[in-house]
């Protein structure tokens, strides 16, 4: 009985938990506080919330060193890196999340076509922080062709919401991609935040000040 509650059993149970989805219960196995002196594990309590899509508590949670992954096999490699270069850039820990996606592109062969397309979203992402605004916009730009129905809607977002900010595009403009977009995913978050940016890009027409698209896209 006392395997069942010992660290390592608990932190595979979590970690079990945590590759099949079910995040809320992996979250109640990492949590145990005999896991807390365990610092690997905090990639793995990152990563599941992450999925419970409490990016704010993923991003606190997320360690200082993460080079313990590459000493994973590349299939946790991929699954792990891509979430938690994620929660890295919602952060501004771009250093981190370069190296994480620099270890997942030497996976590539193994790697979905999904998992290709959020490697390469993220990668645009990266580089829209670090101000390589044209390496992002070409990343996004070929990725508005790719079958992954939610990449390619996100990265038309990211796109149109750059070019807008740079005065590549007009709110006309950015109200016909956006009005598009809106019909291309629905139901989650993402929806929220096409309808969110079209609703402010419509109200960009309304203004008369002479700097109406501040702080709108």
């Amino acid at each position: 009985p006392t395997i069942v509650t010992s660290p390592d059993s608990l932190a595979l149970l979590g970690a079990g938990y945590s590759l099949g989805g079910q995040h809320d219960l992996a979250h109640e196995a990492l949590s145990q506080k005999s896991l807390s002196k365990y610092g690997e594990l905090g990639l793995w309590k990152s990563f599941t919330l992450a999925g419970l899509e409490d990016w704010n508590q993923a991003g606190k949670k997320l360690p200082k060193e993460l080079g313990v992954i590459a000493l994973y096999p590349p299939c946790l490699q991929n699954t792990l890196g891509l979430t938690l270069s994620e929660i890295a850039l919602r952060q501004g820990r771009t250093s981190d999340a370069d190296i994480l996606l620099a270890l997942i592109s030497e996976n590539m062969d193994i790697l979905s076509p999904s998992d290709i397309a959020t490697h390469d979203y993220l990668l645009g992402e990266s580089n829209r922080q670090q101000l390589n605004i044209d390496e992002a916009k070409e990343i996004w730009t070929s990725l508005l062709k790719s079958k992954d129905d939610l990449y390619r809607t996100k990265a038309g977002l990211a796109l149109t919401r750059l070019l807008y900010d740079e005065e590549s595009i007009s709110a006309d403009d950015a109200i016909d991609r956006l009005e598009r977009l809106r019909y291309a995913w629905r139901g989650d978050d993402l929806e929220t935040q096409i309808n969110y940016r079209l609703g402010l890009a419509y109200l960009c027409l309304l203004y008369t000040s002479p700097s109406p698209r501040d702080g709108l896209l």
